[in-house]
């Protein structure tokens, strides 16, 4: 048996012995681990139109793309502010006007003075978890609420080797955070398809894990069992796992003890 097997037969066996008592926590915003909202976004069982967000902060630039109608392609636009946040999730939820402009066709000389602007309603988007969201609109005296979700257009294949940088920061139960810890090292990633299987040699933990892999909009999530050289083990969550030519990146969480749990971001830049 090698060690890899070893190690994660331990750490399945952790997860059963506990399972009654710990979960990997769902993904939620706080000031340390807030989740990004941007995305292309729809109703899978209505495509046809769609809507996108630009998170950044308390702001987000939002899009609707619907039809009119007369089902003629219709796209309102509207910088959303912050208006409130979820509970529970502490998720930002966002408001403001919608606004639909005219203009010159795309085909010839762009002239600004025929570009004009009207408001012509209001939207709220209301996060319900990382991954769907309620949204509410209302256009020239007509109202809508519908459910959304990030629309996946591809998956890529994270694996690959990174030169790794591990942030934790640890939540013994319900008490505040404690002070962050890091580790820095190696991480390999090997893909395939819907599973994936980590191995990290870092300065401080050596540890292998494997799990399931899902794609949710431009995010990745993982979710699967750890197994750590000299013991410790259990299950573990990554979410907001996103490869780009920077490298990997995204959070974290895993079991560690009876009640509490290591809750981080990590970056992994590319190369050995």
């Amino acid at each position: 048996m090698n060690r890899l097997t070893h190690d994660l037969r331990k750490a399945a066996a952790a997860c059963v012995i506990g399972a009654a008592l710990w979960h990997p926590p769902a993904q939620a915003s706080d000031a340390n681990h807030p989740v990004n909202f941007s995305d292309i976004w729809w109703n899978a069982a209505e495509s046809g139109w769609a809507t996108y967000v630009a998170h950044h902060g308390d702001t987000a630039g939002f899009g609707l793309l619907v039809h009119d109608a007369e089902g003629r392609p219709f796209h309102v636009t509207g910088g959303l502010r912050l208006i409130a946040r979820t509970n529970p999730g502490f998720h930002p939820v966002f408001g403001g006007t919608l606004i639909a402009t005219t203009g010159p066709g795309f085909g010839g000389v762009f002239d600004p003075v025929q570009v004009t602007r009207r408001v012509v309603g209001a939207a709220t988007f209301e996060p319900l978890s990382a991954n769907t969201a309620r949204l509410s609109y209302s256009i020239d005296g007509v109202t809508v609420i519908k459910t959304v979700s990030r629309m996946t257009i591809d998956t890529p294949d994270i694996g690959g080797v990174y030169r790794h940088v591990q942030r934790l920061d640890f939540q013994a139960g319900t008490p505040g955070m404690a002070p962050r810890n890091y580790d820095a090292g190696v991480l390999t990633v090997d893909h395939q398809g819907a599973s994936v299987s980590m191995r990290f040699d870092g300065e401080k933990s050596r540890c292998d894990y494997q799990g399931q892999y899902a794609q949710n909009g431009r995010y990745g999530e993982i979710t699967g069992v750890y197994g750590c050289d000299g013991g410790g083990g259990g299950a573990f969550r990554m979410t907001e796992v996103e490869r780009s030519a920077s490298g990997l990146s995204g959070k974290f969480s895993t079991l560690q003890g009876a009640t509490g749990f290591v809750r981080g971001n990590f970056s992994a830049l590319p190369g050995n």
